[in-house]
């Protein structure tokens, strides 16, 4: 009877100590949430779903180039803008006759010719940028898919800095024996992210 009682303490402290994946993940989470919310002790975890995470589609790395890809091209449109606008606006002040006139013609072509310069090497920097991510993910398709850990899928609700309750959704990347968060997103990252992705995908049906 002795030996009966002590194997049910030993299997039942030996189950207890057995955390399940969203258990671990919940667990590795609420210790980060804690950090970076402004009033941790209304953190309150309503969902969490795990999937499995691969390479590329999920490896931080393609997150980082693609998000830094796709800024430069935004800053590379802007700059674009202001060429434009320079430009055009030499053409409205190119009045010779004028002395006013020929102040701000020069003051636009100052203008266009710094953009003009910044433009051309932004144009090479998107080049290399591309050829860079387009030899990256060759050497993938070689590699093939890798299991890298776990995807995670985290809504909470908590205080903002007003003091409101907010709903919102956190993205986690976690390695593969749940015990580190290696990488993690707000929903407006992961939303982009996602966005990109599919831009790639049909590109390459293309």
């Amino acid at each position: 009877m002795k030996k009966l009682i002590l194997l049910a303490a030993i299997t039942t402290i030996t189950f207890s100590c057995c955390k399940t994946p969203e258990e671990k993940a919940n667990a590795l989470i609420k210790e980060k949430m804690e950090k970076v919310l402004y009033y941790p002790e209304s953190y309150d975890p309503t969902e969490t779903i795990i999937d499995s995470a691969f390479s590329p589609k999920d490896s931080p790395e393609l997150y980082e180039r693609l998000k830094n890809a796709y800024e430069l091209i935004l800053e590379y449109d802007e700059v674009e803008k202001k060429l434009k606008i320079a430009k055009s606006s030499m053409s409205i002040w190119d009045n010779p006759y004028s002395e006013f006139g020929r102040n701000e013609y020069n003051e636009q072509k100052e203008k266009y010719e710094k953009y003009l310069e910044l433009s051309e090497k932004m144009e090479a920097l998107i080049e290399k940028t591309k050829r860079e991510n387009d030899e990256w993910g060759e050497k993938l398709k070689k590699e093939g898919e890798k299991f890298i850990g776990f995807k995670v899928t985290h809504s909470y609700r908590a205080k903002n800095n007003a003091g409101n309750i907010i709903f919102d959704k956190v993205y986690f990347l976690l390695d593969k024996d749940l015990k580190k968060i290696i990488a993690s997103y707000s929903s407006e990252e992961y939303e982009m992210y996602e966005m990109l992705l599919k831009q790639i995908k049909l590109l390459n049906e293309q």
